[in-house]
């Protein structure tokens, strides 16, 4: 049997990093943007 507590915490790992991925991306976009404007 599989530990509650694993699962819950792989799911969060999993969130928070393609949270960062997302975060981390609309930041690169936004300085691309900004170099494309100058």
């Amino acid at each position: 049997m599989i530990n509650k507590y694993t699962i819950i915490g792989t799911l969060g790992i999993l969130i928070f990093s393609s949270g960062l991925c997302i975060f981390g991306e609309a930041i690169i976009r936004k300085y691309q943007n900004l170099d494309f404007l100058q």
